[in-house]
């Protein structure tokens, strides 16, 4: 007997089996988007008061709920229990096109390393005023990602990930 045949003549089966696999289908694709969202990182739109994570691939600056978004370097001093923002992190306009042009198209030429070149830090709660960002591979920059300490000095610092 053909499969033709075999539907024809038990079409509540035949219905049945159709209904399972497209509930199945629906339960792989909804589990297939629900797991990982990928890899976060956390960032800040209050300067550094506060943090939240959100998608890694964000190039900062963008917008979180129309107020300007920059990536948070996390810290903590007590294993966890509290954490603050050591600095802040942002890309110059240039360096952020070539991140994202290069993150469309792997094979976009770059002459220099936007990520490298393009890198602007400063100390949280200092104002949103171009004037407190400094490249970070300038001497002024390094010495904000490399003096992060913890409060009133005691504790072990420790940087905070979303892994």
């Amino acid at each position: 007997m053909s499969l033709r045949e075999t539907i024809n003549k038990n079409p509540l089966a035949a219905a049945g089996i159709t209904g399972g696999l497209i509930i199945l289908a629906i339960v792989i694709v909804v589990w297939m988007n629900s797991g990982e969202t990928g890899p976060q990182d956390y960032f800040s739109v209050d300067d550094g008061a506060n943090f939240v994570p959100d998608s890694a691939m964000n190039v900062p600056p963008f917008s979180i709920g129309g107020k300007t978004a920059n990536k948070a370097y996390v810290y903590t001093c007590d294993g966890g229990k509290t954490k603050f923002v050591g600095y802040l992190e942002r890309f110059t306009p240039d360096a952020k096109a070539k991140i994202e042009a290069v993150r469309k198209n792997p094979d976009t030429p770059v002459t220099d390393d936007p990520q490298i070149n393009g890198a602007q830090v400063k100390l949280p709660k200092t104002g949103n005023d171009d004037k407190n960002w400094v490249k970070k591979n300038s001497p002024e920059g390094r010495a904000i990602t490399s003096g992060v300490k913890c409060p009133g000095g005691a504790g072990r610092l420790e940087a905070v990930s979303l892994e």
